[in-house]
């Protein structure tokens, strides 16, 4: 069966990878498109680790057009536990290069009116700097002003419009640009907190040399069982958390504990994954599978950190769905009471709407919550 065409029915949780993720403000968004189909009694995206999580029957097709509409690739997750691997990185820095576009195009046009070039030379590069610059926007606007989400996608698509509209081209390049530089520093942070939880499941070792019975193997990690018996030689990372059972050794537990002194170890004591052993000769029987050690319980911790919504970005998602059906509603009375009933003239109106649109976007407020929740809890994973 063609995995875009599978259902997927079951009343435990299926676990899918999403990649592409950037925007917190847009992973929101799809876990709650995704929440809202047929036969889904739950939906949780981990936005940085790009794990949706989703119990009952569900099509995986409507779940890929969800994930469409936000340039986002899913699939069957490989590796459903807390060390599975972070989104491979895209080939470009495709928000990086889309801001610079739109930036030398918006500085280039706007040179070239200081220096009084004919409007046909300068306008169409605001109208690219526009389109470069808020074309992602555009495009998710779209879809949830088809679905009557207003949010703050919608807003600006509006403001952009409505000022090329009224030929304020130079006023909808630089909204479009402002847009692309805050996509880049979302998606900036992103990559951050991603790198955080790279670097913690860097810090065991992903093999371990394993005795049974007479012979030695080098083993991954989630091939080891519970009673193995793991070698661990003068100066070699730990791989699992186990009980020694032969040899003494001083185990620098800095990467676990922040303790920078090295904690001597004998026979009978634990042994934990991703500390050092500093200079003796050491077997340890392994006590723990490789998803419920030490360092893949942190991993969860963090994991399950940036998963939830702190208190005051629930408020700000609240505030947003809330502020931007109400400007838009503004808008409309400033554009079309004056000179419906006061007999003032259009243009200046018109104008003032689109003012009033583009000054009450709450984009850094939307947008500053989430990246601050995520660079504290990012910070301390690194710590």
């Amino acid at each position: 069966m063609n995995v875009l065409e599978k259902t997927i029915a079951s009343d435990k949780t299926t676990v899918l990878q999403v990649n592409g993720i950037t925007c917190m403000d847009c992973a929101a968004k799809f876990e709650k498109n995704v929440a809202a189909l047929p036969g889904v009694n739950m939906a949780r995206l981990n936005p940085v680790t790009g794990k949706l999580v989703i119990e009952g029957q569900f099509d995986l097709a409507a779940v890929q057009k969800e994930g469409r509409k936000e340039n986002y690739t899913i699939r069957l997750a490989e590796n459903t536990g807390v060390t599975a691997r972070e989104n491979p990185a895209p080939a470009r820095d495709w928000e990086l290069i889309r801001a610079a576009v739109s930036g030398i195009l918006l500085l280039a046009a706007y040179i070239a009116r200081v220096w009084q070039v004919p409007s046909e030379l300068y306008i169409p590069l605001f109208i690219l700097a526009i389109v470069t610059g808020g074309w992602q926007n555009f495009i998710k606007g779209f879809y949830s002003a088809k679905s009557l989400d207003f949010n703050i996608n919608v807003l600006m698509s509006v403001a952009v419009i409505g000022a090329v509209a009224i030929g304020q081209w130079e006023e909808g390049a630089v909204v479009a640009f402002l847009y692309a530089i805050s996509e880049l520093l979302e998606s900036r942070t992103m990559s951050r907190a991603r790198h955080s939880i790279s670097e913690l499941m860097d810090i065991a070792p992903p093999t371990a040399r394993i005795r049974r019975g007479e012979s030695i193997f080098e083993l991954a990690v989630e091939d080891i069982a519970v009673g193995d018996v793991m070698i661990i030689r003068p100066g070699e990372k730990i791989a699992m958390d186990g009980r020694v059972i032969k040899g003494q050794s001083a185990i620098n537990e800095a990467a676990i504990t922040g303790e920078a002194i090295p904690v001597e170890k004998g026979p009978g004591d634990e042994i934990y994954a991703g500390t050092l052993n500093t200079s003796g000769y050491l077997e340890a029987k392994v006590s723990k599978l490789v998803h419920d050690n030490t360092i893949s319980r942190i991993i969860y911790l963090v994991e399950e950190a940036q998963a939830q919504k702190a208190p005051s970005q629930v408020f700000v998602d609240r505030f947003a769905r809330i502020y931007t059906p109400i400007v838009l509603f503004l808008a409309l009375l400033v554009v079309f009471i004056p000179p419906l009933f006061m007999g003032y003239a259009w243009g200046p109106w018109i104008y003032r709407g689109l003012a009033l649109l583009v000054v009450s976007c709450p984009c850094a407020l939307v947008i500053s919550t989430p990246i601050a929740v995520v660079s504290a809890i990012s910070s301390g994973a690194k710590n």
